[in-house]
């Protein structure tokens, strides 16, 4: 329910064994990343340029290149990272290991959790889409992978006979997971206060449960 609640596969932490020190390649990276993210907290895409996300992440702009074709890519490797964080409060309602309630909450918990901390990107990501046909592709492409694993898991939980019948799983599911995009930008773009995040959570169970089970 991530920003949008689902996934398509659990995540495997790496053994012991298999951890090392990252590559300077992979340190690169993920300084331009970090880079580019504080940048968005600070401004919009459109006025930011690859030289200066390369001079904050102490990179040359021929740098950046190498790891990403232009801004949209970048942006969308940071989405992804997102993604997996979002992965793990889902689990218990995609794979039905739970009682409906707790793996509901759990969900909420993690999406609202996880927008609170990243919810200055999603706004920058959200209106840079309104202008930039690139981001706003992907942030639609981002999105829809959600869907069909929330649509999946509420057909197996109406055949379980947890869930109610209810409209097409797909169409709700697309409107939840837009609710959860539109209502938590709202939140975030008044002031994402504790207080704030607690409401949000209680709101979105409230509406995710009564859609799914009430």
């Amino acid at each position: 329910m991530t920003g949008v609640l689902a996934v398509t596969s659990r995540p495997q932490p790496p053994r012991v064994a298999e951890r090392r020190k990252p590559y300077r390649g992979e340190e690169r990276r993920a300084a331009i990343l970090r880079a580019l993210e504080d940048l968005l907290q600070q401004r919009s895409l459109e006025e930011i340029g690859v030289a200066d996300i390369s001079e904050a992440a102490g990179v040359k702009r021929n740098t950046f290149y190498f790891y990403f074709a232009n801004k949209a890519v970048a942006v969308a490797a940071l989405l992804s990272e997102l993604f997996g964080e979002m992965f793990a409060g889902a689990i218990p309602f995609v794979e039905h290991d739970s009682d409906p309630a707790d793996s509901v909450r759990i969900a909420i918990d993690n999406t609202v959790a996880a927008w609170h901390k990243h919810h200055l990107l999603y706004h920058a990501v959200l209106d840079a889409s309104h202008s930039d046909a690139a981001v706003r592709e992907f942030w639609n492409k981002w999105l829809s992978q959600f869907i069909e694993p929330v649509a999946a898991t509420i057909d197996s939980e109406r055949k379980a006979g947890r869930a109610r019948p209810g409209p097409n799983s797909l169409s709700l599911a697309s409107a939840l997971i837009s609710m959860n995009v539109t209502f938590l930008d709202s939140v975030g773009r008044s002031g994402f206060t504790a207080e704030a995040a607690e409401e949000a959570r209680q709101t979105l169970f409230h509406v995710w449960f009564s859609a799914l089970y009430s």
